[in-house]
């Protein structure tokens, strides 16, 4: 799913100052409910297509129209197909989040993992704070970007929290957005 999320920022990216970016803002929610539908969590990310609307956009209804529109489409497809096929009832269990709230979790980590963890969000937070005294540098594009990418990194910290699983896999999605905030 990350492949997706990758290539839906990219597109949102792409809009920025562009007289018609109608087809850009489509396939962002189009690649983002992809994404969703590998990894149902990552609706969580749904967010981040208004934020990034709100950031390099002025406002216009179609395009909100429009992006939203492009989430749903893979949903109807996929509802489709599965009412086809005659498994709506697995559709409908595999989104939703009942696994998530009403089973016990169970954490899967060794002591190294916890190592590498603590020491990999101590670069974030000094990449944090190096970003956040800088924030007048740079040109505006740059400057709206990272506040995207500040916002797609609290919003995948949050979609991997409400993973059925507490695993390394689900924090995977986290990483897109940690390496933009160290590379700046």
């Amino acid at each position: 799913s990350n492949f997706f999320i990758l290539f839906a920022i990219q597109k949102m990216l792409q809009s920025y100052r562009k007289d018609k970016a109608l087809p850009e803002l489509f396939d962002a929610g189009f690649l983002l409910a992809i994404a969703t539908l590998f990894y149902f969590s990552n609706i969580i990310l749904l967010p981040i297509l208004f934020i990034s609307l709100l950031l390099f956009r002025p406002v216009n209804w179609r395009e909100w129209l429009i992006s939203i529109i492009g989430f749903l489409l893979p949903f109807l497809f996929a509802y489709s197909y599965y009412f086809l096929t005659h498994n709506l009832n697995s559709f409908c269990a595999e989104c939703t989040f009942y696994s998530t709230f009403f089973n016990e979790k169970t954490t899967l980590f060794s002591n190294s993992f916890y190592f590498l963890m603590s020491i990999g969000w101590l670069i974030v937070l000094l990449s944090f704070t190096k970003l956040f005294s800088g924030v007048s540098a740079g040109n505006q594009k740059t400057r709206k970007a990272l506040f995207l990418m500040l916002w797609l990194f609290v919003l995948c910290i949050l979609s991997a929290l409400v993973s059925p699983e507490v695993c390394t896999i689900y924090f995977s999605s986290v990483a897109i957005p940690a390496t933009i905030i160290c590379s700046e």
